[in-house]
């Protein structure tokens, strides 16, 4: 499955929240927060509120590919020699 630019972006923010936490966990190091200003900075709060949507965006993207049926299902219910059958078979 090929990734949209959004998609990109979202996993890009999500990888950071997550390292973010995890140093936070860790080390008790807000990495976000010292690079940019502190807690309360509009620059922080900014990136703090993209991961957060990226995170939904992210949830969704599972959701959807979970819901999205599968090209090949149709193949997976078909015996050895079906199968030869509809690949023979000339395309309409």
């Amino acid at each position: 499955m090929r990734r949209s630019a959004a998609g990109w972006i979202g996993f890009g923010l999500v990888a950071v929240g997550a390292a973010n936490w995890g140093l936070k966990g860790f080390f008790g190091r807000d990495l976000v927060s010292d690079a940019l200003g502190g807690q309360r900075s509009f620059l922080t709060r900014t990136v703090y509120k993209a991961v957060g949507i990226a995170g939904l965006y992210m949830v969704g993207e599972a959701i959807a590919s979970i819901l999205r049926p599968d090209p090949w299902e149709e193949f997976m219910h078909h015996t050895e020699p079906e199968l030869r059958e509809l690949v023979a078979a000339p395309s309409r």
